[in-house]
């Protein structure tokens, strides 16, 4: 499959992943292979797992790399004018209510029917909340001028920015992950990716480790280390006896 599907024209921009979906979660196979990387700039945690990824595309025993960040899409970022706010007596807390609740939107009152209970969340239509040039209309209280509208104290930047962010205690974290190529040890391909982390020397804030069944892995090599050490000491104790 990884065979006929390289051959499509754009494959090298197609994300593969070939392998057994698990029957008690979703669409996504189980990675053999995941390695997390933790830290507070996603930039650089972006920067750290490209790296990464093109390490495991030149060592043969990983196939399917991948990464849980995606991105690219396409997002909207509002910058308040705090000097100008002040200026026109309008509060930041104002501006990022209208904001939450005409594009975000907000849970308001439930509905019952039948037995069965409904949230009622009240937005702006998509059209109003899609179009920049509306979202400057949106009027907000002023102290001192009774209502001003958004172009007034915000500004508006489009940009790109990630999918989702995903965090582990509390930390921004990023997953790079791939299958096992056949007759190639997990182990080995762990190994690859702790000396590629060790040559990217990052900063200290950042850290890298398996999790997963990769996690799991090592720590059995370590318990299994650990019972053949304690197994040596107690022959040797009743020897000595």
């Amino acid at each position: 499959a990884r065979t006929v599907v390289a051959k499509q024209p754009g494959a090298d921009k197609f994300r593969i992943a070939i392998g057994q979906v698990p029957p008690f979660s979703g669409g996504m196979p189980n990675y053999p292979v995941m390695y997390q990387l933790q830290g507070p700039e996603l930039s650089k945690l972006e920067a750290y797992a490209s790296a990464l990824m093109a390490r495991l595309k030149r060592q043969p025993g990983g196939v399917d790399p991948d990464t849980s960040l995606i991105t690219g899409k396409p997002e909207l970022r509002v910058h308040i004018d705090r000097k100008k706010a002040a200026d026109l007596g309008v509060s930041v807390a104002d501006v990022a209510g209208a904001l939450r609740l005409l594009v975000g939107g907000y849970e308001v009152s439930t509905f019952n029917d039948r037995g069965e209970q409904y949230d009622v969340k009240v937005r702006a239509v998509g059209e109003a909340r899609n179009d920049v040039n509306r979202l400057k209309r949106i009027s907000v209280p002023s102290a001192k001028l009774g209502t001003v509208t958004l172009d007034n104290v915000v500004g508006f930047d489009e940009g790109t920015g990630p999918s989702r962010i995903d965090r582990y205690n509390r930390k921004k974290t990023v997953m790079v992950m791939a299958n096992l190529a056949p007759g190639f040890s997990e182990g080995a391909v762990l190994a690859e990716l702790a000396s590629g982390v060790d040559e990217l020397k990052m900063d200290p804030a950042y850290s890298g480790g398996p999790m997963g069944r990769s996690k799991e892995l090592g720590r059995t090599f370590k318990n299994f280390a650990l019972a053949f050490l304690l197994s040596i000491i107690f022959m040797y104790l009743v020897l000595a006896a």
